[in-house]
């Protein structure tokens, strides 16, 4: 069982196109508490900081890649697992701090 957790960019980018204030809000407040501080001068800047959310934590790399649930569901039907559906929040693996806007899939081969 593999169960992975991702930026939900079907999610930041439908929030961006529709405008929504109280997503992007949420994403704001999330990333000007940031040490050192991000800058942030639009709702455009938010969704490039979640698709490069670790720049700034050496223990971590960047994503090179956004994916909604159904294209990482089609990767990973192409690699050869079996069972793929989104899953909920579970605190045990999770960042709850990332909850809002993390995409969890698992994922059996």
């Amino acid at each position: 069982m593999l169960l992975l957790g991702v930026p939900d960019a079907g999610k930041v980018v439908r929030a961006y196109y529709e405008e929504d204030k109280d997503f992007l809000g949420k994403l704001h407040r999330h990333y000007s508490r940031r040490r050192p501080p991000v800058e942030i001068f639009g709702n455009m800047d938010l969704v490039n900081y979640i698709f490069r959310d670790q720049l700034e934590n050496p223990k971590y790399t960047i994503h090179y890649w956004a994916y909604d649930a159904n294209s990482l569901s089609g990767l990973l039907r192409a690699i050869g697992f079996r069972l793929v559906k989104k899953q909920e929040f579970d605190h045990r693996y999770c960042n709850p701090e990332r909850k809002f806007y993390t995409l969890y899939i698992k994922a059996v081969k």
